[in-house]
């Protein structure tokens, strides 16, 4: 498996990006959004064989003034079995800060062919399946879970969702 992502770590639905299968893309889109924006980007680490880090600030998050004080870190793992993403809120507020998270997801199953031209599929539509989506197409499947599970499963907007309560100083 590889995964083309932008700097900033979120795959979206344009271009080559996505998580490739051998020469099918079983994953179109992957987009984190914490209260409702995304974060904005400060850099990105390569971690080994398989591995990066991605971390960004939360800007209407946490304590006023210009410094942020609250973060997301994605941790994205890949292997022969799939992608495993661990997202971190990190806040150095003086006070708790609660919010939500939230990761849409799209799925088209196009060959890297259709990919390479241009010419990708529409994205699949999914369905609700074991506290997480699953889109389907033929023989083949792809599933998407959340540990703890998703508080929000949402197959037509295909996003799972979690309120968080982040304490201050803390994780």
């Amino acid at each position: 498996m590889v995964v083309l992502s932008g700097a900033d770590g979120q795959v979206r639905a344009a271009g080559a990006q996505g998580c490739f299968a051998g020469d099918t893309r079983v994953l179109v889109r992957c987009e984190v959004t914490v209260g409702g924006v995304e974060a904005e980007p400060l850099g990105y680490c390569l971690g080994g064989v398989g591995a990066v880090e991605f971390t960004g600030v939360l800007r209407r998050l946490g304590d006023p003034g210009v410094d942020p004080t609250v973060t997301l870190t994605r941790r994205r793992n890949v292997d022969a079995d799939g992608m495993t993403e661990t997202l971190c809120l990190r806040s150095d507020a003086d006070d708790f800060v609660q919010t939500d998270l939230h990761v849409r997801l799209g799925v088209d199953l196009a060959a890297m062919d259709q990919v390479k031209a241009g010419r990708s599929p529409a994205a699949l539509g999914a369905e609700a399946h074991d506290g997480g989506l699953r889109w389907r197409r033929g023989p083949r499947a792809v599933t998407a879970r959340g540990a703890p599970r998703p508080v929000l499963v949402d197959a037509d907007e295909q996003r799972l969702g979690w309120p968080v309560r982040v304490p201050a100083r803390g994780e």
